[in-house]
């Protein structure tokens, strides 16, 4: 045990391993057919225990080290992350989805003692880094840790990193959120309190999978790890949840109101308690919820990654001002008992009076140590003001009497869209790097269309002459070597020069032009060819709201500025169209562009003679332009950033 008067991590999981050995600890798999995974206390703690006394003996990991974290969710990604934290080291997460040249910066800049890994992704990783490499058969590797094996007894302390989390940065290089373990440990202690486990609790988690997957296994409840291909359809969800008994699940906004249209909904019977996270909570969805969930509770939690949990609220209460017709977003909530919000004054850093907007400043034991190998960007962010420790957040808010916080809206170049969070410089600064060649002056904004923020950029060419279309492409197909999908600009507006104001010189925001979205979006340059990509194209237009004129047929969904709640809408209308096809949400993933989906959707059935001449007619270099699918990890990748 350790000896310091904090608590850790690792310690609280071998407290509630030695209490409930037998009950289980994991249910992991289970998707597409495949066998769940399925993990006691007991054998969790063991399988733990061995892999990080090899983390200790032949990866040098100790107290301060990094362990990389590249698989999928599943059982062994969490027997990797509890043993990362008994040898004493700090897991940090890496997204499969990373391009190459992101997945290096990292690498480079963290330099783990160890990556845990499979097989399949360990080839996208250095000849040099070092791994421990998981089968993709869960009985191989429980075989291997079945030794026996324990690590040493190390003292660490509740002050030393437990996590390292990778988040965009402005100048288009990623931080590494280096955090420790008091800030976890007073995170979920407010919300063991503040909505206590009871018997035999099944909790379901996915979304903000490394800040979730510890905690219910601090209280003896049986985690569920939600596949990817279940978490977004809609349809398969509620009947996941209902099968498996779930009590409880923390979702996005976004996502609980997507799955609450589905007829499944009502099944969910069991579902005792949901928790709100990463966006805020309109009115209108917290009615929704308690019209389609009667039986269950709501909570809001307000968490930042550099400050873990900040603010929480019960949503489930009886509260006029909480009608729509009242207001349109529900507050954050109380501060928890540990944590001080400081509203101060953007320019003099002055606290503001009661009720009055301001920067927020949180101070607290949840505070994170700072960025790693970044001293500058620690100090300009963490900041201290006599004697006192806090955090910019640079969100706008107010507290009112009563202590309930409400947030307003940023005050810097981060914006959240559907939960996720974005640097817009650091999405510039990619653009100036890549696109040198082609762009002489560029701005990243966003913009609304139908009550959904749009990632938007305006540039100017450097040869006037260069055909705009061909310009966008370019852009796009450079981007994606560096920036994961969600920072891609779903638009790109060429412009002859950015409006400057003629008294301060500075770029003028207010008079850059409103996009068109109607003819904006995708310039056509491949047309359906066949009956069935014609017809799925429209099906396209009608999801992502554009005219069917504007779909390429040979660009992926995502490209053509769809997003992963959309799938969910997608995936109804194509089976609707095509019912004896039965498409899923891996089909969708597998074939993202209309003509993969046609090509997919034919291929069990007879071809019109329509169909194969028109097919006929296809160039060789239009069919050059299809692109790979992305993998389901892409979509996974949208929640990932923020908790």
């Amino acid at each position: 045990m350790s000896t310091t008067a904090g608590p850790v991590l690792h310690d609280l999981f071998r407290q509630q391993a030695a209490r409930t050995p037998g009950h289980i600890a994991v249910v992991g798999g289970g998707a597409g057919g495949l066998p769940y995974t399925t993990l006691t206390y007991a054998e969790l703690d063991a399988l733990s225990d061995s892999l990080a006394a090899r983390l200790e003996s032949q990866y040098n990991t100790g107290i301060g080290s990094l362990v990389g974290i590249y698989m999928p969710k599943d059982a062994g990604y969490i027997v990797s992350y509890i043993a990362a934290l008994k040898a004493g080291g700090a897991y940090m997460p890496i997204d499969a989805n990373y391009p190459n040249d992101l997945l290096e910066m990292v690498m480079q800049d963290a330099k783990p003692s160890c990556v845990c890994t499979t097989k399949a992704l360990a080839a996208k990783l250095p000849e040099s880094q070092k791994k421990f490499i998981f089968d993709e058969d869960s009985t191989v590797w429980r075989k291997e840790l079945s030794d026996g094996r324990r690590p040493e007894n190390l003292d660490v302390k509740d002050t030393d990193p437990a996590y390292c989390v990778y988040s965009s940065g402005t100048t288009g290089k990623p931080k590494g959120i280096v955090c420790p373990h008091r800030g976890a440990v007073v995170s979920y202690d407010y919300r063991f309190k503040a909505y206590p486990y009871g018997k035999d609790e099944r909790e379901a988690c996915n979304v903000f999978f490394v800040w979730e997957l510890l905690r219910p296994l601090l209280k003896g409840a049986t985690l569920y790890v939600v596949p990817d291909t279940v978490i977004y359809d809609s349809t398969v969800l509620p009947e996941y949840i209902k099968d498996n008994n779930i009590s409880r699940m923390l979702f996005t906004p976004s996502l609980l109101e997507a799955m609450l249209d589905s007829p499944g909904v009502s099944s969910m019977t069991g579902l005792q308690l949901v928790i709100l996270c990463g966006e805020v909570v309109s009115t209108q969805l917290r009615q929704k919820i308690r019209r389609n969930l009667p039986h269950t509770k709501i909570h809001n939690l307000y968490s930042v990654s550099e400050c873990h949990d900040v603010a929480g609220s019960d949503l489930s209460v009886d509260d006029p001002q909480l009608d729509p017709s009242n207001r349109k977003f529900c507050p954050v909530g109380n501060l928890l008992p540990q944590v001080k919000a400081n509203i101060l004054d953007p320019e003099s850093l002055e606290p503001v009076p009661l009720g009055v907007a301001g920067e927020i400043y949180v101070e607290g034991p949840t505070l994170a140590i700072g960025y790693l190998n970044r001293p500058e960007l620690t100090a300009a962010k963490f900041i201290t003001r006599d004697g006192r420790r806090m955090y910019k957040t640079g969100d706008v808010g107010y507290v009112v009497e009563g202590g309930m916080l409400e947030i307003s809206g940023r005050c810097d170049s981060m914006v959240k869209i559907r939960g996720y969070s974005i640097e817009l410089k650091a999405v510039q600064v990619a653009m100036y790097e890549l696109c040198g060649d082609i762009i002489h002056e560029c701005i990243v904004t966003t913009a609304m269309h139908n009550d959904d923020r749009k990632l938007v950029a305006y540039v100017v060419r450097k040869d006037p002459s260069a055909d705009p279309n061909l310009v966008k492409k370019t852009i796009k197909s450079k981007l994606k070597s560096r920036l994961p999908f969600y920072m891609i600009p779903t638009y790109i507006c060429v412009l002859e020069s950015l409006p400057v104001n003629s008294t301060s010189g500075k770029l003028d925001a207010k008079r850059l032009p409103e996009i068109d979205f109607a003819n904006e979006g995708t310039d056509m340059t491949v047309p359906p060819s066949t009956t069935t990509e014609r017809t799925i194209a429209s099906i396209y237009a009608r999801v992502l709201d554009i005219p069917v004129s504007t779909v390429d047929v040979t660009l992926g969904f995502f490209e053509l500025g769809g997003h992963s709640l959309l799938t969910i809408k997608l995936l109804q209308l194509l089976n609707a169209e095509y019912p004896d096809k039965e498409i899923t949400l891996q089909d969708l993933f597998d074939h993202q562009s209309v003509r993969r989906m046609a090509d997919f959707i034919v291929a069990d059935r007879a071809v019109s003679d329509e169909e194969l001449d028109l097919h006929q007619e296809v160039s060789v270099l239009q069919k050059s332009f299809l692109i790979n699918p992305a993998c389901m990890q892409q979509v996974r990748a949208f929640w990932r950033n923020i908790v």
